[in-house]
C-alpha cells in the first residue's frame, strides 16, 4: 500500500507544474460608465429595452497584487486584488474608487489543435467595493457600494520575468440604480515577486 502512494505522489509531482507566484500588478487603463440611451431600443431573447451608451473614455491606473498557482504550463489560476479609478470623458468631477477582488483562469482554448506558446486566454469575475463615490450629480440613497466586475483578456507570460496582459473589465451589476456600469479596456503587467517552483 505504501509503494502505491509513493507511486501516485511521484506521478503527480511530474504530472503538475505545482509553481507558485505572487506579485505586483499595475494596468494602464481606459475607464468609461455605460449609461441607458432611450434613442433606441435593443432587442434580445429575453425582450427588448432601452440601449446603451458610453460616456466617453479617460485614462486612469490601477495598482496592487497578484497570486497564481500553474496547475499545468497552459492552465493558471489566478486572483487579483487592485484598486482603480474609474471615470468618464463626458462626466467632469464624476468617479468612483474601488478596490476590486477577481479570481480568474488563463487557459489555451485551441489546446486540441495548436499551440498558442506563452499567449493565455484569461476569463473571470469577482467583487468590487466603491471607496468613493461621486456625491454631485445623483441620488445618493440609489447608489450601490458592490458591483460584480467581470474579466476577459489574452496574456503574454516571459517565465520568471513579467506577464503582459491586454483586456476589458465591465461589470455585470450596475453602480447606481440608473442602471449606470463601469467599464475599461486595460493594458497591464505582473512582475513575480515571490516565487515557488
Amino acid at each position: 500500500m505504501k509503494k502505491i502512494v509513493l507511486l501516485a505522489l511521484l506521478c503527480c509531482q511530474f504530472t503538475f507544474s505545482q509553481e507558485y507566484e505572487i506579485g505586483a500588478l499595475t494596468n494602464l487603463e481606459r475607464t468609461t460608465f455605460i449609461s441607458p440611451d432611450n434613442s433606441y431600443i435593443r432587442i434580445s431573447n429575453s425582450g427588448s429595452g432601452p440601449g446603451t451608451k458610453s460616456e466617453g473614455y479617460d485614462t486612469n491606473l490601477s495598482v496592487g497584487m497578484y497570486f497564481s498557482y500553474f496547475y499545468e504550463i497552459d492552465e493558471v489560476f489566478s486572483a487579483e486584488l487592485f484598486v482603480t479609478k474609474t471615470s468618464a470623458a463626458n462626466l467632469e468631477d464624476f468617479s468612483y474608487t474601488s478596490i476590486n477582488f477577481i479570481p480568474y483562469y488563463s487557459f489555451n482554448p485551441f489546446e486540441s489543435y495548436f499551440d498558442l506558446g506563452n499567449f493565455l486566454v484569461t476569463i473571470g469575475g469577482g467583487v468590487a467595493y466603491m471607496l468613493k463615490s461621486p456625491n454631485l450629480y445623483l441620488d445618493t440613497t440609489k447608489e450601490r457600494k458592490f458591483d460584480i466586475p467581470m474579466k476577459l483578456g489574452i496574456s503574454y507570460r516571459y517565465k520568471n520575468k513579467f506577464n503582459i496582459e491586454i483586456g476589458t473589465h465591465t461589470s455585470f451589476t450596475e453602480i447606481h440604480k440608473d442602471k449606470i456600469q463601469r467599464g475599461a479596456h486595460y493594458l497591464g503587467i505582473k512582475i513575480p515577486l515571490l516565487k515557488y517552483d
